[in-house]
């Protein structure tokens, strides 16, 4: 950005031409007349847009799937791969094909586990007696088995009374 500032007041106030402001500063010509024209540097907002995905049609049946996961145990739940391959076998058993990516269904249901879980957020008041934080770091050596090792420690300030 200083560049930009230095440019713009060596070609408006002082009078530079382009060329002599390339020449001077190293940048291409193109570069300076495009920092003279801009009016507003601010990066523009990315738009988010929902794109339609072939997905949308499972998109039922893979969260049915992982509610009742939730009751599962951890070990037993489905993983993004095994659900691929579940939406692949029922493709096949329909005689229908099945051109989606691992790696869509992949992000779906990571949304989707996202949802799910999603909770109220939660916070717990934290409250810190005065001086009851403190510690102390240190490094000394240590013989353990009368092998030397360099090593840190921390020691806890003593109790508030």
């Amino acid at each position: 950005m200083e560049h930009i500032y230095h440019i713009r007041y060596e070609h408006y106030e002082l009078g530079k031409s382009i060329r002599q402001i390339a020449r001077e500063t190293g940048h291409n010509r193109r570069t300076i007349t495009k920092y003279l024209e801009k009016k507003d540097f601010n990066c523009p907002l990315p738009v988010k847009r929902h794109r339609s995905c072939r997905s949308d049609a499972h998109h039922e049946t893979i969260a049915r799937w992982l509610r009742e996961d939730m009751d599962a145990p951890r070990k037993q739940r489905h993983t993004a791969r095994r659900v691929y391959h579940r939406l692949v076998e029922e493709a096949a058993r329909k005689g229908e094909a099945f051109d989606l990516s691992e790696r869509t269904i992949g992000r779906w249901v990571a949304s989707i586990r996202r949802e799910l879980e999603q909770e109220e957020p939660v916070s717990l008041p934290l409250f810190h007696p005065p001086g009851g934080a403190q510690t102390d770091f240190g490094q000394t050596t240590f013989f353990e088995n009368g092998i030397r090792y360099d090593a840190y420690y921390v020691l806890p300030a003593p109790p508030v009374r």
